[in-house]
């Protein structure tokens, strides 16, 4: 069997990366796959997430390359964007000594990057299915001298609804190709798959690697790079591991923060690229045989090192890709014991962070989110846990909410999540514009608890409450964020202009139908030409009145009969309301204008808010003219200004009090922090330092 990268037959430009990149053995997928697809065969590689199969497919692809031809000879087509993101990196991590180069292609980048990306003829292209397919319609790729096509997480891709894609793609390659299949799990359809378009394939499976799922406790921290020592001492002292691996990006990390574990008073060693294999087997035998308890290490030692006992890894710095991470992490957890992992994580490494969970296909938990329990309700006992971060959250604000859920006394929560919210405030019950604002989305209630809101989760209700909520909570959406900046500042800016006609069109139209005269000759077609037999201040609260009857109606119908039904209600009765004189054309499509903006608001109980309000101003507008339109302004006003949030602050807030960069942020989607962030970048000093 093959113990060496070098006895796989990779060639040395290749090997000189492997050992860049910290791998010392191949794993059992390369193992077994790179020999048969250096010999040109067919493969269907049966393997999980983790295991090596990007260079295992990888390291074959680049041998296949003919250099002297530039043009897309290899593609790799992924279920997601991420994972072709990833697996191009690595790709051009082992091409570091090649003249080759691997262009991600996928949805949602820009297309005329990618058109000037494929104009410079890269020789690998890694895609998901939609986007290559794109491309071939606009005559934008050239897929004739592919020599070689690989399909990554086929199952995967499967279940995203990809297999008539795939087969297209694969239907438009040449005939005269290698192809290469990898999937954790083989279905019938990837079956049938592999028969059509696999000519005799070889087929390699590797045994799933549990131990990251099951037996490791996985946490990182947020913290300053300056800050990661001193909490890595906190740690050793708390936990106390028997045996610890700490894991550095370079040699230079690994010198400096042995000597600094050693001043501290820890039996520590430190191996890495420079040093002598003498040297380096003298380490890890003190290590095995505990003389040492702190190993600190690149990532040479994340590969191939089997020592039984390891309770804790500690990832100093971040690795430079997920798969290390898988790696670095299984230094735990064997032989079926449990273990530790530990990953420190400043700021602008958030992002690999949820590579790695993607990866893993696992939450990595932070020890700075903290669930505290709580209970509510003589009889029911309600659970309710309250969510935030211990490092972002208001503490008096914090105090204030345990206080509160402690002191409610009722003999149930019967509605859940309304009558914690009930019990939390229950002051001026008349101001209709909500406290709260609740969400069924993780998403949005992820990016809430990041920004130091609080959370709270009731047990049996679907939705979680989040707090503090200003108006700009309730009215901001979590779908901006994934939309570009300037989609997702359009969607914001409509949804504030289409609320503020919701609550002033029909108090504004009926004001002007009382002053006619007030309406310039250039606007006057909005002016009612027909003969109105019922008031136009009946017209409007019967209309609020039938619309609210539609949705009840909507809400209590089947579900294959609410849409048709509501349809058919609001045609047919508006045609006859019409044609029967009770009701105006204008009033009814000024109404269903109405109607039909109360939908755009993200918050049910905002959208009624803002009803409650125009209803009020449309009454004062009809019984006093000007001077109850603007009462009925004043009124909103009151409403708004005078409101609070649970803690105390201004509901209005960041307008009162005036808040210029968060109300910006309000109001414009900008980019998403670390959005500028290189990936894979190292601290200062340290850059350039390739060989661990």
């Amino acid at each position: 069997m093959y113990e060496t990268f070098e006895e796989l037959g990779v060639v040395p430009q290749i090997l000189k990366a492997v050992e860049d990149m910290g791998f010392e053995e191949p794993t059992p997928i390369q193992k077994a796959a790179i020999p048969a697809a250096l010999a040109g065969k067919d493969l269907i590689g049966q393997a999980q997430t983790g295991t090596g199969k990007t260079a295992a497919f990888g390291i074959p692809v680049l041998q296949r390359i003919d250099l002297s031809r530039p043009a897309p000879q290899a593609v790799i087509l992924s279920p997601t964007r991420e994972l072709a993101v990833q697996s191009a990196e690595e790709i051009n991590h082992l091409a570091e000594f090649l003249p080759i180069h691997a262009v991600p292609i996928y949805g949602g980048q820009d297309i005329n990057r990618q058109f000037r990306a494929l104009r410079m003829h890269p020789q690998i292209i890694v895609a998901t299915p939609g986007r290559l397919m794109d491309h071939m319609k606009r005559g934008s790729i050239d897929l004739s001298h592919v020599q070689v096509l690989v399909l990554d997480e086929a199952d995967e891709m499967m279940d995203m609804g990809f297999i008539d894609d795939i087969r297209t793609i694969l239907s438009s390659m040449p005939e005269e190709r290698q192809t290469m299949l990898f999937s954790a799990t083989m279905p019938d359809p990837i079956r049938e798959l592999a028969d059509t378009f696999l000519k005799e394939p070889e087929h390699v499976k590797v045994k799933a690697a549990t131990v990251t799922i099951d037996l490791i406790e996985q946490e990182y921290i947020e913290l300053p790079d300056l800050q990661k020592f001193d909490a890595l001492c906190r740690l050793l002292d708390m936990q106390e591991p028997d045996l610890a691996i700490v894991f550095v990006r370079t040699k230079r990390r690994a010198d400096e923060v042995t000597e600094a574990l050693k001043k501290r008073g820890y039996a520590a060693e430190g191996i890495h690229g420079d040093l002598s294999q003498a040297k380096r087997d003298s380490v890890i035998r003190q290590f095995k045989e505990n003389t040492i308890d702190i190993l600190v290490a690149t990532d040479v030692a994340a590969r191939g090192l089997d020592i039984s006992g390891v309770t804790h890894v500690y990832n100093f710095d971040m690795p430079q890709d997920p798969e290390s991470y898988v790696h670095r992490v299984g230094r735990t957890g064997r032989a079926g014991r449990t273990g530790m992992a530990t990953t420190f994580v400043i700021s602008r490494e958030m992002g690999q962070l949820r590579d790695i969970e993607r990866l893993i296909r696992r939450r990595i938990r932070s020890t700075d989110l903290v669930m505290e329990m709580m209970h509510a309700g003589k009889s029911s006992k309600t659970d309710i846990v309250i969510c935030y971060m211990d490092s972002r959250v208001d503490r008096a604000f914090l105090e204030k909410i345990r206080d509160r859920i402690k002191n409610i006394r009722v003999d149930a929560l019967t509605m859940n999540q309304e009558s914690l919210a009930e019990c939390l405030y229950a002051r001026k019950w008349y101001n209709p514009f909500p406290k709260f604002k609740f969400t069924e989305r993780p998403d949005t209630a992820a990016a809430q608890v990041l920004e130091g809101n609080i959370v709270i989760l009731v047990d049996n209700s679907p939705s979680v409450l989040i707090l503090p909520t200003s108006v700009f909570d309730v009215a901001e959406e979590a779908d901006d964020f994934y939309f570009p900046p300037i989609t997702g500042t359009y969607l914001r800016l409509s949804r504030l202009l289409i609320a503020l006609l919701t609550y002033f069109l029909t108090p504004t139209f009926l004001l002007l139908m009382r002053y006619p005269q007030w309406v310039p000759e250039s606007f006057s077609f909005i002016l009612i030409r027909d003969e109105i037999h019922v008031p136009l201040i009946w017209q409007f609260l019967i209309l609020e009145l039938a619309i609210d009857g539609l949705r009840l109606a909507a809400v209590n119908t089947p579900s294959m009969l609410s849409t048709p039904l509501s349809v058919m209600a609001a045609l047919v009765l508006g045609e006859f309301a019409v044609n029967s004189g009770w009701f105006n054309s204008e009033v009814m499509l000024y109404m269903a204008f109405v109607a039909l903006a109360g939908y755009t608001q993200s918050s049910y109980e905002l959208g009624y808010a803002l009803k409650f309000m125009r209803i009020a101003n449309l009454i004062l507008t009809a019984a006093f003219g000007i001077w109850g339109y603007a009462g009925g302004l004043l009124l909103c006003a009151l409403c708004l200004i005078g409101n609070r949030t649970i803690s105390g602050q201004s509901y209005l807030y960041p307008l009162i009090p005036f808040d210029a960069k968060q109300l910006k942020n309000r109001f414009f989607r900008t980019r998403l922090p670390g959005s500028f962030s290189p990936a894979g970048t190292g601290e200062k000093g340290e850059k350039g330092e390739k060989n661990p």
